[in-house]
């Protein structure tokens, strides 16, 4: 079924149907009641794929149609929450599972599509992102086997030789701060429509329909609270699945930078999580680590500016291979033990860093998903044991941003 958005059309078709809509034949009922009879009374085959087999999304526009089955979806999720007997997590899950990306999503999009792209692009004023646009080229499928070796490539496990630290979880008992209905609202509608989607195909224009049914925010900060203290389950395995994808990085394609695409809901999720994380980490972290501090770019400068004053002082820029990819996931889970982030917190980073997976990719042993709100908190953690060491060097200063100056 059609039910991807493209960002900055019709945003006014971001709402779901008045009355209760049959999605498979469009039929108007009185009451939510009268819907689940007509269905459960139906007998052809697009009436049953709508009551128990997943729904395949695929790219095009939102249709009265599609919005009267996220209207259903929705319907359907709350409805299980309430009923029981399972958790809001467990129907949580249940949601993404009904749901399934199509295919059409690894090659590079036709002129009349991409032609839209820029269009909508230059009206929002991004210059920069429409003359990326125009010279995109075809991705590499990562179901192919060339893909398949790059993306272990791309992933590989920590170096011979390293000796992963002694963890020591944190004795910080502390309970975080309930997720809201109003945060998670406020998630869902910060998220660009343009965004691409997760495993599911359930993108930001989706999920902005889904809110607006009464109930499901409620329902989605029930969940988000419940994995949030019980993130290990392994029933929660299937939220940390990614789609991965493979951007060359030079015409020749030799070279790919790897993407991980969440689902779009738990990148939601993890828009609200660092304001739990953010007063421990902060004070954790060296006076260096300026990414989080107000106005970065122009402390980063003058930080800059004032060490170069000194005679014989060279800038050295360090550039870590797959940075992002390659640090080792004790090395980051060091970093939330030694700040004594509440246990619940650092429980959260582990299951998470643990039990992200692809479609060949049965666990990634090290990194963080370039992309994801938590990411940048979490490798600036991960970093800082060693930021600590590097100003030991006698005369040493460090910009973590981006250079590191180092007095001759």
């Amino acid at each position: 079924m059609s039910l991807a958005y493209p960002a900055g059309k019709r945003k006014n078709a971001l709402a779901p149907p008045r009355q209760p809509t049959c999605p498979a034949c469009s039929l108007r009922l009185a009451s939510k009641a009268e819907l689940a009879a007509h269905l459960s009374n139906a007998t052809d085959d697009q009436h049953l794929a709508i009551q128990r087999g997943r729904i395949r999304m695929t790219g095009g526009w939102f249709k009265a149609r599609d919005l009267a089955l996220l209207s259903y979806l929705a319907g359907e999720f709350v409805g299980r929450t309430r009923a029981g007997p399972l958790t809001s997590g467990q129907c949580f899950v249940k949601l993404l599972g009904r749901c399934y990306m199509g295919d059409g999503r690894q090659s590079a999009p036709g002129k009349d599509r991409l032609a839209e792209r820029v269009e909508d692009a230059l009206v929002k004023g991004n210059c920069r992102r429409a003359m990326g646009l125009l010279s995109q080229r075809s991705l590499l499928n990562p179901d192919s086997p060339e893909g398949i070796r790059v993306a272990h490539e791309l992933h590989p496990g920590p170096l011979e030789g390293h000796e992963a630290p002694v963890l020591q979880p944190t004795e910080n008992m502390d309970l975080p701060a309930k997720i809201t209905e109003e945060e998670v609202v406020r998630a869902v509608k910060s998220m660009g429509l343009s965004k691409s989607p997760g495993p599911s195909g359930l993108g930001p224009a989706h999920w902005r329909v889904l809110i607006q049914v009464q109930g499901v925010p409620e329902a989605l900060a029930q969940a988000f609270n419940e994995i949030l203290g019980a993130a290990q389950r392994r029933g929660y395995r299937a939220l940390y699945e990614f789609r991965l994808v493979l951007i060359p990085k030079d015409e020749t394609g030799s070279k790919y930078r790897p993407i991980a695409i969440s689902e779009t809901i738990m990148m939601a999720f993890h828009k609200i999580v660092p304001s739990r994380l953010r007063t421990q980490i902060l004070a954790f972290l060296e006076t260096e680590q300026i990414a989080f501090r107000l106005n970065a770019h122009a402390v980063g400068v003058r930080m800059a500016y004032t060490e170069m004053q000194v005679d014989g002082t060279q800038a050295v820029s360090l550039d870590i291979t797959n940075a992002f990819n390659s640090i080792p996931r004790e090395e980051i889970l060091r970093g939330p033990d030694q700040a004594s982030v509440p246990l619940i917190l650092r429980n959260y980073i582990e299951a998470f860093l643990r039990l992200r997976h692809a479609a060949h990719l049965d666990s990634v042993p090290c990194g963080v998903p370039q992309g994801d709100p938590l990411s940048m908190l979490l490798y600036c953690v991960g970093q800082n044991l060693f930021l600590k060491e590097l100003k030991e060097i006698p005369e040493a200063h460090c910009l973590c941003r981006r250079h590191t100056h180092l007095p001759q």
